[in-house]
């Protein structure tokens, strides 16, 4: 067994940054591709991070050299952020053998991750700015340009991305289905009705999705023109970010695939706002992206942020799957894949391309209403009654404005892109 399996005992880590040799028993925290150790050490706590012998569809680890080149991948990426915390390669070893590698990390204090604060009720707002700050850094001293040959974050690419994704998570769906009944995730009632909500969510996303999509390859593009294309983080959650004094630390980037990290930088910074509306903090996720925005100058429409987030939360839904589809993955986590789909399907919703027309006699209140909806949807009030569309408006803009909104409303414009890709 390497040292991406459980046996305890006889596992030791040397070097990479630890100042003696470690002993490792069971691991102490599991993810889907990963195992961690926290071991006490002569030059204080420490986390030992190895690669599971796993094969997933994003990524090969079944070969202790494809795992090795995993954890010096790893260091080297996520010094990019914290190369404080991130000190090496640890050799793992079983009988004098080297048997398998380990990342090596400064364990730093569970009570200062982003997590826990915002859990704690904690003010996160400094500790949120100075994580873009260095995020917005990061971003600009990594942009990408356009590849030779296919785009994989041109609208194209980005479709590819909604299809494999979903259907990883279909799959993954289907195995837990096929588990024998008396297995613990698929034989309770509740999980069944999961996988019952979570077939129809799926679908739902898939087709919103498809239509986001549709017609909006002018903006993919104008986001590739305009150097939004980076090598960013990848990952960006909550748990995987330290609020400390003297500035954040952030960790675990993704560090398998460079085209699973290399897009939008956008699509960067929804994952964390995903993951704060995850936790129950919608408005903490809505200040991620306003600062954003604020920090990289970058005026991306709203409908595009929500569709990031969406694809960010089917993201993290598959990984709940695939976690709960292995041999120790916690019937929980489907509740949480459920969460994760409801949520990508809410902002996919939002994200349509919505036109509300709110009519009546005089006096009765039209505009107060067009404008509470506006407030509460981020939507614009174009009204009937401004110069702009007025009979009285006879200069060529005014007559230019109406024919156009006219041209929209009937449907006999020629070119609905320009007005879809600007949403």
């Amino acid at each position: 067994m390497t040292g991406g399996g459980d046996a305890p005992g006889d596992l030791v880590a040397v070097g990479g940054g630890l100042p003696h040799p470690v002993p490792l028993g069971r691991p102490d925290r599991r993810t889907h591709i990963s195992n961690l150790w926290f071991v006490d050490t002569a030059a204080g706590p420490m986390v030992c991070k190895a690669k599971k012998a796993v094969r997933f569809r994003f990524a090969d680890l079944t070969h202790p050299d494809a795992r090795a080149e995993a954890c010096r991948r790893e260091v080297e990426l996520n010094r990019r952020l914290s190369p404080e915390v991130y000190l090496g390669v640890a050799e793992l070893r079983r009988a004098g053998a080297v048997v398998d590698h380990a990342v090596v990390m400064r364990r730093l204090p569970d009570d200062r991750r982003l997590a826990a604060l915002v859990a704690a009720g904690a003010d996160v707002r400094d500790g949120l700015r100075d994580v873009l700050h260095r995020v917005v850094a990061l971003h600009g001293r990594h942009r990408v340009g356009r590849p030779t040959g296919p785009v994989p974050y041109d609208a194209d690419g980005v479709a590819a991305q909604w299809r494999s994704n979903l259907s990883e998570a279909t799959e993954a769906l289907a195995r837990l289905r096929s588990r024998p009944p008396g297995d613990p995730v698929p034989g309770r009632l509740d999980a069944l009705e999961e996988l019952d909500v979570l077939d129809v969510l799926l679908g739902g996303i898939g087709t919103l999705a498809e239509r986001y999509l549709s017609g909006r390859a002018a903006l993919f593009e104008r986001r590739i023109a305009d150097g939004r294309i980076v090598d960013g983080h990848g990952d960006l959650l909550a748990e995987d970010i330290f609020v400390l004094d003297d500035g954040p630390a952030i960790l675990d980037c993704l560090e398998f695939d460079d085209a699973l990290r290399i897009g939008d930088a956008l699509a960067d910074v929804a994952f964390l706002a995903m993951d704060l509306e995850r936790l129950g903090h919608p408005d903490l996720g809505g200040f991620v992206l306003d600062t954003y925005r604020e920090l990289a100058a970058d005026p991306f429409p709203a409908t595009l942020a929500g569709h990031w987030v969406a694809l960010r939360a089917l993201v993290r839904a598959k990984v709940a799957l695939l976690t709960a589809g292995q041999d120790d993955g916690p019937g929980h986590r489907l509740a949480e894949a459920v969460a994760l789909a409801r949520l990508a399907h809410r902002h996919l919703v939002a994200a349509q391309v919505h036109l509300v027309l709110v009519g009546g006699p005089p006096a009765t209140g039209k505009s107060t209403l067009a404008a509470r909806l506006a407030e509460q949807r981020g939507w614009v009030v174009l009204r009937s009654d401004a110069p702009v569309f007025s009979a009285a408006a006879g200069d060529a803009v005014a007559a230019k404005e109406r024919q156009r909104l006219s041209a929209w409303l009937t449907g006999v414009h020629s070119d609905p892109s320009s007005w879809i890709d600007a949403t």
